[in-house]
C-alpha cells in the first residue's frame, strides 16, 4: 500500500494537476481551450507535461479528433472522477487538523498569559 500511495501522491501533487483535472471534469477540452480555461496561468510546455502525466496514470484520455475539426481532445476518465472524493476527504482531514492545531495553540497561549 505504501508504494501505491506514494505513486498516487507523486502524480497528484503537481502544482497544476488538480486544476487541470477540475477543468476536464467540467467538459472535454482541446489543449488551447484548456489553456484558456486556466487563464493562461501556465506555459504550454507545462500543460503538455501535466496532460501526459495524467494520461500515463490513466486519469485522462487523449483522443485524436478527425472529421470537421481536427485536433486532440482530453477528457477525464471515470478513474479520475473517482479520485475527487478521497481528495476531498483528505482536504477535510487537513483542514480539521489545522483548525485543531490553531485552537490548541490559542488555548496554550491563553494559559501562558
Amino acid at each position: 500500500m505504501c508504494e501505491e500511495a506514494s505513486d498516487a501522491v507523486h502524480v497528484l501533487a503537481g502544482k497544476w494537476t488538480l486544476a487541470v483535472m477540475t477543468k476536464l471534469d467540467e467538459q472535454p477540452m482541446r489543449h488551447t481551450q484548456l489553456h484558456k480555461a486556466l487563464d493562461n496561468t501556465m506555459s504550454d510546455k507545462m500543460l503538455t507535461r501535466v496532460l501526459r502525466r495524467l494520461e500515463e496514470a490513466g486519469i485522462i484520455a487523449r483522443q485524436v479528433r478527425t472529421g470537421g475539426t481536427l485536433g486532440v481532445e482530453y477528457r477525464l476518465l471515470p478513474f479520475g472522477r473517482a479520485l475527487f472524493e478521497p481528495l476531498a476527504e483528505l482536504a477535510s482531514i487537513w483542514r480539521n487538523s489545522l483548525t485543531e492545531s490553531t485552537e490548541t495553540e490559542d488555548a496554550q497561549q491563553s494559559l501562558a498569559s
